[in-house]
C-alpha cells in the first residue's frame, strides 16, 4: 500500500504550473486597481526596452571572478532581447514594486537609494517562481557577487539606483498622469 500523496505530486507538473499562473493572475486581477494595472503594464513595457538595450549593448566577460561588461553598440541589433516571462512577471510585480514600496518609503532620496532592494526582491521572487514552475531562468548571474541561486547580483546595485532615479521621475511625471487619463477620459471611469 502506497503512502498518502500530496496535492502537488497528484497534479502533473505541466498542469500545476498553469494552476499557479492562474492563481497569481487571478489574485493580481482581483486585488489590483485598474490604474495600478495600467502603470504596471507601462513599467513592464519600459523595462523591456531597457532590458533589450542593456542585453544588446553589453557583453558578459568573466575574468578572475569579476563580472565585467564591455560596450558594443552594434551588438544591440542582433543580441538585444528580453522575454515574455520577464514582461509578465514585471506586470504582476509592479503593484509591489511601485505602490507598496512607495507607501512604505516616503522620502524620494530614500526610494532611490533603496530601489536596488526592490529590484533584488523582484528578481528573487520572479526568478524562483519561473525556475520552479516553468523551468525557465530569465537571468542567471554568476560570480562571487551572485546570490540566491544566481537570481541576483550585488554588482548591479549602482545600475538599480539609476533605474530607481528613472522610476521615481517617470512614474510621477508620465505613468500616473497617463494612467489617470486612460481611466477617466478613454474608459470614462471615475
Amino acid at each position: 500500500m502506497a503512502g498518502p500523496e500530496t496535492v502537488s505530486s497528484a497534479v502533473p507538473r505541466s498542469r500545476s504550473r498553469y494552476l499557479w499562473v492562474a492563481l497569481v493572475a487571478a489574485t493580481w486581477a482581483w486585488l489590483t486597481p485598474i490604474r495600478w494595472k495600467l502603470i504596471g503594464t507601462m513599467l513592464a513595457a519600459a523595462f523591456a526596452v531597457v532590458e533589450t538595450l542593456f542585453n544588446g549593448l553589453t557583453i558578459d566577460e568573466h575574468r578572475r571572478a569579476k563580472h565585467q561588461h564591455r560596450l558594443n553598440v552594434w551588438r544591440m541589433f542582433w543580441q538585444g532581447h528580453t522575454s515574455w516571462e520577464q514582461f509578465w512577471a514585471l506586470v504582476f510585480w509592479s503593484p509591489v514594486c511601485h505602490f507598496l514600496f512607495f507607501e512604505l518609503v516616503q522620502e524620494t532620496w530614500l526610494r532611490i537609494l533603496l530601489f536596488p532592494i526592490n529590484v533584488w526582491l523582484a528578481e528573487i521572487f520572479m526568478g524562483s517562481f519561473l525556475k520552479t514552475f516553468w523551468q525557465r531562468r530569465p537571468w542567471n548571474y554568476t560570480g562571487r557577487w551572485a546570490y540566491f541561486d544566481g537570481n541576483i547580483t550585488l554588482l548591479y546595485g549602482p545600475l538599480w539606483v539609476l533605474l530607481g532615479v528613472q522610476h521615481v521621475i517617470f512614474v510621477a511625471a508620465v505613468y500616473v498622469p497617463l494612467s489617470e487619463w486612460i481611466v477617466t477620459e478613454l474608459l470614462g471611469w471615475s
